[in-house]
């Protein structure tokens, strides 16, 4: 009967479990692996699971996962797992990703719970794949498999989406000889070395430190790099030259995200982040497994959180303060991230007002409030930022300011939308959610004023909001022509921003770029 290794949260073996049951709704922490296969030419298998696979079929992966058997090494795991899912042989190159984990649930409901190192291998041979695991396969490259999973995220299995960018430095030296010097493989190969020296400086003190940074760094590390490819591909198209200072102010940026996301998550009382444990999630559940009682454990895992997002920021403010510029280059950006974090905070808190409904909360203050809690710091703040490092005129900056504002509010809305009426496979959380949470949206600005709003009233804000009565919430706001209407604002802040790129003799370069930027988030589905 096969077996898989049953882990504790390091990974450390303690016990085992028939393969056959492991999965289910409940899955116990259990060791695997996935593994990426590059070519001679340079180019990285990618597999279509099987239709017959019990989770997740059908979508594209990384060449193949599977689990050691007990007893069995890694390494050896990979060669055998290789052969039977693809007929093929490899060479194990690396593996830069050792402690990755994960926790997804598929459509069924069914559990992926799994310390799954990364390895990084070289095909050496034909490949001759197993039907009962593979449907499709095909040879990309690593830049490409990175943009279809930025475009299509549903498309691929949640393992790969999660851990793709944290690979993408080691995977691009694997099939290139060398990472990226200047873009987004650089910033991902600077947070792990910022995040690597923050964790060597914890481990100086208490044990539950290093751990508190390794929580911090799965947040820092994870993510789609929105953020800090538009300040780095803002900065050269603006004609910024010196990759270093960039790439920091990129990082910088990042950790902002994180550390808001962090705090974020507080707020909003969420255990999971796209589909995993967050912070609170995993500290909570540590806690629990210790014998503390739920109220305690709760609050040791937002406290954890909070620390969590406050050292972030703290590595964010250490980053700009030591950019290698001017005095005055050095001081404009700290302003910049010191007024991008104040109002942040204004929004988020104005966010949380509208929610409990202590102040008004029409369509003219959410929209306000968006362009505060995301507007601010998702796109002014990169793009500023940039204009800042290549010495762009004032002028200029400010029309740059108008425009990411505008942006901003497009994405959020877009969000919005999606966070009531999008899929939860594409999006990564609960459609309900928001509706749970009692989130005041233009969605709902709007449907409060429609005479059927009374009778779903009740059931917004509901943490225990069921799934057919979260539809008919839905369905009330779609009656109101709340949805209409929220599409018809951003169709208009679509052309408005079009207009303002137009007004505002911006370098070619950097108009394309704002006008691919602002289509992407007005039509995105995750």
């Amino acid at each position: 009967m096969e077996q898989v290794v049953l882990v504790d949260n390091r990974g450390a073996a303690v016990g085992v479990h028939p393969k056959s049951t492991v999965h289910g709704r409940t899955t116990p922490r259990h060791l695997a692996f996935s593994c990426h296969v590059v070519g001679d030419d340079g180019r990285v298998l990618v597999t279509r699971r099987a239709l017959a696979k019990t989770t997740w079929p059908g979508v594209w992966t990384n060449a193949f996962c599977g689990h050691p058997a007990p007893g069995e090494s890694l390494e050896d795991g990979v060669r055998r797992r290789a052969r039977f899912e693809l007929g093929l042989e490899v060479e194990i190159l690396s593996c830069p990703l050792p402690d990755f984990g994960y926790t997804a649930r598929d459509a069924s409901g069914v559990v992926e719970n799994e310390h799954c190192p990364v390895f990084v291998a070289r095909a050496r041979g034909p490949l001759s794949p197993n039907p009962d695991e593979v449907a499709e396969v095909a040879w990309t490259t690593a830049g490409a498999l990175e943009r279809g999973i930025d475009a299509a995220p549903w498309a691929f299995s949640p393992w790969l989406v999660e851990h793709l960018p944290q690979l993408a430095p080691a995977l691009r030296a694997a099939t290139t000889g060398a990472p990226d010097p200047s873009g987004a493989d650089a910033v991902s190969a600077r947070l792990e070395e910022l995040m690597g020296e923050a964790l060597r400086r914890a481990e100086r003190f208490a044990p539950a430190s290093p751990q508190l940074w390794r929580a911090a760094t799965g947040i820092a590390l994870g993510g789609k790099r929105i953020r800090s490819r538009l300040l780095l591909d803002a900065h050269t198209a603006l004609g910024g030259r010196g990759g270093a200072p960039a790439v920091d102010a990129a990082c910088a940026v990042e950790l902002l995200h994180a550390a808001l996301v962090i705090h974020d998550d507080v707020i909003d009382g969420d255990l999971t982040r796209r589909g995993r444990e967050n912070v609170t999630g995993a500290f909570e559940r540590e806690a629990r497994a210790l014998g503390a009682a739920r109220r305690d454990a709760r609050a040791w895992g937002e406290a954890s959180s909070l620390l969590a997002g406050d050292l972030l920021l703290t590595e964010a403010h250490a980053l700009l303060a030591g950019l290698d510029v001017s005095d005055a280059v050095r001081r404009a950006s700290l302003d910049l991230f010191r007024d991008t974090i104040v109002e942040s905070a204004a929004g988020e808190h104005a966010d949380v007002r509208l929610s409990m409904r202590l102040s008004p909360a029409g369509p003219d203050h959410v929209l306000a409030m968006i362009e505060q809690k995301t507007a601010a710091y998702s796109f002014r703040a990169p793009l500023r930022l940039a204009g800042i490092l290549a010495a762009a005129p004032a002028q200029m900056l400010d029309a740059v300011d108008v425009i990411a504002r505008r942006i901003g509010v497009i994405y959020q809305l877009r969000d919005d939308v999606l966070g009531t009426f999008g899929s939860e496979a594409e999006m990564g959380k609960s459609s309900l959610s928001d509706l749970r949470e009692g989130k005041e949206t233009l969605l709902i600005s709007y449907a409060r004023s429609h005479p059927e709003w009374e009778g779903v009233r009740g059931l917004f804000g509901d943490d225990g909001l069921t799934a057919a009565d979260g539809e008919r919430v839905r369905a009330v706001v779609e009656r109101s022509g709340a949805r209409d209407m929220v599409e018809r604002i951003i169709g208009d802040a679509c052309r408005d921003v079009e207009a303002l790129i137009a007004d505002a003799a911006l370098p070619q370069a950097l108009a394309d770029l704002l006008r691919e930027v602002t289509h992407a988030c007005a039509h995105r589905s995750s």
